[in-house]
């Protein structure tokens, strides 16, 4: 198990980060149950709760409501997690073409047939019936048995779908960028930004994001067109009343029904490059 340490980001933005993003609706995961439910720290998925999601769906047959059986839904979880033998951009188109058309499952019926039933891994039309979890100090280990720890996780139905780099305000954000940068290449923990729609990293006043494999050049800066929705929302969710950058980007980025279509419609592959909208 790798040791721990707490930094002196913590106080300033990460654990700020961390209330708001609990106040925004997410249920904080301590360290601890999330490296239990991850079973190995080389896993980034948390099975229990995909299964959780997965066998809340049905389909319809001769009329039926019907269940999934536990034997499609694991084969759905086992699917997502796809391999990287064939490099990240692979990996991840595949993961994220997954997350957002689903999956055919082949379902043995009561009556010996077999037919193919869709299952999704998000529900995209309706945020509050996802499973929204944060988690901090999400360590990963590497092919090296190193590790490298991440700040912050966001995980949707136990996908970890956002990763956040955080910095004090002494500390360029760069610097965060730097971090997410090393962190997918093949020598780090790329098992677990396969999975990441949006990468960022932040401090008390500024914020940056991205997606996986965007180099640090590309990292961009929000602009909300909506400010009157931003206002309101982030009044409901710091209660000090002195909102900082960070506070306002958290909600513009990582608000439920935002994130969705943040990942549904403006993420893009392009000659085998992953890219968001700037």
């Amino acid at each position: 198990m790798p040791h721990h340490q707490i930094f002196n980001e913590r106080p300033e933005s990460q654990d700020r980060a961390l209330k708001e993003l609990q106040a925004m609706g997410y249920q904080y995961i301590p360290r601890a149950e999330a490296e239990q439910k991850r079973g190995h720290l080389s896993h980034v998925l948390f099975p229990d709760v995909m299964r959780e999601f997965l066998a809340s769906q049905s389909f319809i047959y001769r009329g039926k409501q019907t269940p999934f059986p536990d034997d499609a839904i694991g084969e759905a979880i086992r699917e997502l997690d796809a391999p990287l033998e064939r490099g990240l951009m692979f990996s991840s188109k595949a993961i994220y073409d997954r997350l957002i058309y689903g999956k055919s499952c082949d379902v043995h019926l009561y009556d010996s047939n077999t037919q193919s039933f869709d299952i999704s891994y998000i529900n995209w039309d309706e945020p509050d019936k996802n499973i929204w979890q944060v988690t901090d100090e999400f360590s990963v280990e590497r092919n090296n048995g190193k590790y490298a720890r991440p700040d912050i996780v966001l995980l949707v139905n136990g996908i970890p779908l956002v990763v956040i780099e955080c910095k004090k305000s002494s500390v360029d954000v760069e610097e965060g960028v730097k971090q997410n940068v090393r962190n997918w290449q093949p020598d780090y923990i790329p098992n677990l930004f396969k999975f990441a729609q949006l990468v960022v990293a932040m401090n008390p006043n500024d914020v940056r994001y991205a997606t996986c494999g965007t180099p640090a050049e590309f990292y961009a800066k929000w602009q909300e067109e909506d400010g009157r929705w931003l206002d309101e929302t982030v009044r409901k969710h710091i209660p000090d009343n002195h909102p900082t950058v960070q506070d306002r980007n958290i909600v513009s980025l990582f608000s439920r029904e935002r994130l969705l279509n943040l990942m549904r419609y403006y993420v893009f592959y392009n000659n085998g490059i992953k890219k968001i909208a700037r």
